[in-house]
């Protein structure tokens, strides 16, 4: 015969709401919640009930080791009143906790006191997992099978069916770094808070006295983004991009110091990266009737283009230089595109590249290849 008991220490002072603890067979009871009647009237679906509704809450199994908790919202009103608080889970085991079968709703709130940590421990929410978990139920809810959690002592995580079997090892060791993570951020917002009164209400006031507060940069942080993301490009802003190439500027010295393979094979990549955008560039350029002063810009943007055309290394001094003696008249004067010279600073040169063409195939370093249009761009 089911022993029924009054739960309102368990839910709260003035709930008639109780517990019904039934023997289904030597060894295995389940505890039903049987919500009061003030309880239901706050419910659409329910509110029209005529006989006492059980909605199955625990079960426990000694010859199994095993006891199973149906999460449920009790939440008088709310819309899934009664309905699994989860949106796919519907039932977490903890198997050879070695809880022993409940008889009374004092046995009851007995065994929800020595739940492991992590789980909620008191009727009135409905058990399941601490809100502070719930990451864990949203990552198994992924796999659309998924009806079951079992967190066990013994055994593998692994999944079968409708079941995800996890180890009570790995759980706690995903309850403790979730722990950390929280401690942490907590700790950071109350910095960050702290940060932005003092700039707003100090700063804002007195910035000599009370200089600017700013986040500081935490070692480690830049490896922890590119190692988590493994081979995977990261894609960022184009702030944070920018910022990215100011701390590599910044930091230059000593990664050449302590890192030239990497920083050499940076700047490869880059000049590759560069000349593949360049050679774009040049190509869509071609297509167009452009003026002289456009063609002019691209050079001066990118001089190397004139090592190319040399096919030995120069040095730009000028663009636009007078190079021709000018007369009384005004007339001989000669307006060079570019005023180059050697790297070995023997010989200056003025350049026309207008009556220059480079050549039909030029080479660079990176392997990519420039072929020359016809002519570099237009007579004045």
């Amino acid at each position: 015969m089911p022993l029924k008991d009054t739960a309102a220490r368990l839910l709260d002072e003035a709930s008639s709401d109780v517990l019904v603890v039934e023997e289904e067979h030597p060894g295995f009871n389940t505890v039903f919640i049987e919500p009061s009647a003030e309880s239901l009237n706050l419910s659409d679906e329910y509110r029209d009930a005529v006989s006492p509704v059980k909605i199955k809450f625990i079960e426990v199994s000694e010859t199994q080791n095993c006891l199973a908790m149906y999460p449920i919202n009790t939440l008088p009103g709310h819309a899934r009143f009664l309905r699994p608080k989860y949106k796919q889970l519907e039932s977490i085991a903890l198997v050879g906790f070695d809880f022993s079968v409940p008889e009374s709703s004092n046995d009851v709130r007995g065994m929800l006191e020595v739940l492991p940590s992590g789980f909620v421990k008191d009727v009135s929410y409905g058990l399941g997992l601490l809100n502070d978990y719930k990451y864990i139920i949203n990552a198994i809810e992924k796999m659309p099978a998924i009806k079951h959690l079992v967190i066990q002592k013994d055994g593998h995580t692994s999944v079968e069916g409708e079941f995800y079997s996890l180890n009570f090892s790995d759980f706690e060791i995903l309850r403790k770094a979730t722990n950390r993570i929280t401690t942490k951020y907590q700790g950071e917002s109350s910095r960050d808070k702290w940060m932005f009164a003092h700039n707003v209400l100090l700063t804002g006031i007195d910035a000599v006295k009370y200089p600017e507060l700013t986040q500081p940069y935490k070692d480690g942080t830049i490896f922890k983004l590119v190692a988590a993301n493994g081979s995977k490009s990261v894609k960022l802003s184009e702030a944070d991009r920018t910022a990215a190439v100011r701390i590599v500027d910044a930091n230059k010295r000593e990664i050449a110091r302590n890192a030239p393979q990497q920083l050499l094979r940076l700047r490869n990549d880059l000049e590759q990266a560069s000349l593949e955008v360049l050679i774009a560039e040049y190509e869509e350029m071609l297509g167009k009737d452009l003026r002289e002063s456009r063609w002019q810009q691209l050079f001066n943007d990118n001089p190397f283009i004139l090592n190319l055309a040399f096919g030995y290394p120069v040095v730009k001094i000028q663009d636009q230089a007078h190079v021709g003696g000018r007369r009384l008249s005004g007339s001989g004067e000669t307006i060079a595109d570019f005023l180059v010279k050697t790297a070995s600073a023997t010989m200056l040169r003025s350049l026309k590249l207008r009556n220059r063409e480079l050549p039909s195939s030029t080479k660079h370093p990176t392997g990519a290849t420039f072929t020359r249009p016809p002519r570099i761009w237009p007579e004045r």
